[in-house]
C-alpha cells in the first residue's frame, strides 16, 4: 500500500495552535496512490479520559461508564507526526484494514 496523502479533521477544523495533540482526537483520511480511501478516528489516552470525566457529570455513555467509536485508535498524541508513524506501521504490520473503514 503507497499512501498519496493523510489528512487529520482537526488540523482544518481549528487553528492548530488550539488543539492540544496530548488532549484530542481527529479523524484520520489516508488516500492510497491505488485510489482507495480509508478512514479512522485517532484519540489520545487523555482525551478519553477527559471525555469520560464529561460523561460522568453528564450522564452519557452510562454515566461514563463506557466509552466508544467506530474505528477508534488509542494514541500517546494525534500529532501529524505520531498519526503518519502510526498509519505506516499499521500498513508495514500488515493491521492497516483491520483499523481503518474503507469509504
Amino acid at each position: 500500500m503507497d499512501i498519496l496523502s493523510i489528512h487529520l479533521s482537526a488540523f482544518v477544523q481549528e487553528e492548530p495552535q488550539r488543539i492540544d495533540i496530548l488532549d484530542d482526537h481527529t479523524d484520520v483520511i489516508v488516500r492510497l496512490k491505488s485510489g482507495e480511501t480509508y478512514a479512522s478516528s485517532f484519540f489520545s489516552y487523555q482525551n478519553v479520559a477527559t471525555l469520560t470525566a464529561a460523561n460522568r457529570l453528564s450522564g452519557d455513555c452510562l454515566s461514563g461508564t463506557f466509552f466508544w467509536k467506530n474505528n477508534m485508535l488509542l494514541v500517546e498524541d494525534i500529532g501529524k507526526n505520531t498519526v503518519e508513524r502510526v498509519v505506516r506501521f499499521l500498513i508495514d504490520e500488515g493491521d492497516f484494514t483491520t483499523i481503518f473503514k474503507k469509504l
